[in-house]
């Protein structure tokens, strides 16, 4: 058993230097912060979204005024997690009347939503008929980010 106790010594000493080396900033420590995303519809009748990264596509959504979706997630080491949406604002009868797509989070907004590795960090995205508002906390305090 002491054998086994020396050889996984050796190994933890020799990684880890390794961690300290691949770490060398803050940002680059705090690359696993919790994230909380909330897309609401703020004040559009008929709105369809569709979010996706390279690793997860929530497929489409029919929201319906003051309806949300939200998913929670971690950033990657390389900090280039990255969700884009498309917004349809339709019209009763189902035609598109406006349409958009953009990014609702990468390592900006990430940064501007938060970098606390201990809590999740939440960020709301508010559609409405002037705009894209955003706000990190509480979906209150809404920043004007983007037109349609």
């Amino acid at each position: 058993m002491p054998g086994m106790m020396n050889y996984l010594l050796v190994i933890v000493l020799t990684l880890c230097p390794l961690c300290c080396v691949t770490s060398s900033s803050h940002d680059r420590i705090n690359a696993f912060e919790p994230y909380f995303l909330q897309i609401i519809d703020g004040d559009i009748e008929f709105l369809d979204t569709h979010c996706r990264s390279s690793n997860d596509d929530f497929g489409n959504k029919t929201m319906t005024i003051h309806s949300s979706f939200s998913w929670k997630f971690r950033r990657n080491i390389g900090e280039t997690t990255r969700f884009v949406c498309t917004f349809w604002w339709k019209t009763a009868d189902g035609l598109i009347y406006k349409e958009t797509e953009f990014d609702v989070f990468n390592q900006q907004i990430g940064d501007e939503c938060g970098k606390n590795l201990f809590r999740t960090n939440r960020c709301f995205w508010s559609v409405t008929q002037s705009g894209f508002y955003f706000a990190k906390g509480q979906p209150f305090n809404w920043m004007f980010k983007r037109s349609w």
